[in-house]
C-alpha cells in the first residue's frame, strides 16, 4: 500500500503574496483564481507514482472541480474539514482521516501541535511534514524529499 499524501493548496500549490513567484502567473482555473506554474502538473504527476493523493485543503471538493484537470489527475479524496480546538486548524480531521497509514502532509500552516503529532507518530508508523513558505509553495526540493520518504530512503 502507498503511502498518502495530503496536498494543501493555499500556501503550497498557489503561493501568496505578490509578486507571484518566478515562473507563477495569476490564473483562473475551474472558475477559481490562482497563482500557478504549469511545472506542478509534472511534479504532483511524480508523486502520485508513489503516494495515494488526498485533498488536505479547505478548498476541500472544490480542488477537484478546479485543479484536478489542470494537474491531469482524476479526482482525489478529500478531507473535510471541522474548526479544531488545535493551533493547527486541520490536524484533528487529519487524524481522523490517516488513521495508522504511513503519511506525508505537505502544508503552509503547520505548528507545533502538527510537528509533535508526527514525530509521537513516527514511534509507530513512518510520517513526515513538510512546511511550504507560503509565498513560494511547493518546489521540486519537496518533491525529492516527499520521494525519499516514500522509498523509506529519509
Amino acid at each position: 500500500m502507498k503511502p498518502l499524501l495530503l496536498l494543501d493548496v493555499g500556501g503550497v500549490l498557489s503561493p501568496y503574496g505578490n509578486p507571484p513567484p518566478p515562473d507563477f502567473e495569476e490564473r483562473e482555473i475551474g472558475g477559481f483564481w490562482v497563482v500557478w506554474t504549469d511545472a506542478h502538473a509534472p511534479r504532483i504527476q511524480r508523486l502520485a507514482q508513489s503516494f495515494d493523493l488526498v485533498w488536505a485543503t479547505t478548498w476541500e471538493q472544490h480542488a477537484n472541480q478546479a485543479l484536478c484537470p489542470a494537474l491531469g489527475l482524476d479526482p482525489l479524496p478529500v478531507i473535510s474539514f471541522v474548526r479544531g480546538k488545535t493551533a493547527t486548524r486541520k490536524l484533528e480531521s487529519v487524524r481522523r482521516y490517516v488513521g495508522d497509514r504511513q503519511t506525508a502532509w505537505i502544508d503552509d500552516d503547520l505548528y507545533d501541535d502538527a510537528h509533535s503529532w508526527a514525530q509521537e507518530r513516527n514511534e509507530r508508523v513512518p510520517t513526515l511534514l513538510v512546511q511550504t513558505l507560503p509565498n513560494i509553495g511547493l518546489t521540486d526540493t519537496h518533491v525529492e524529499t516527499l520521494l525519499s520518504f516514500a522509498t523509506g530512503t529519509i
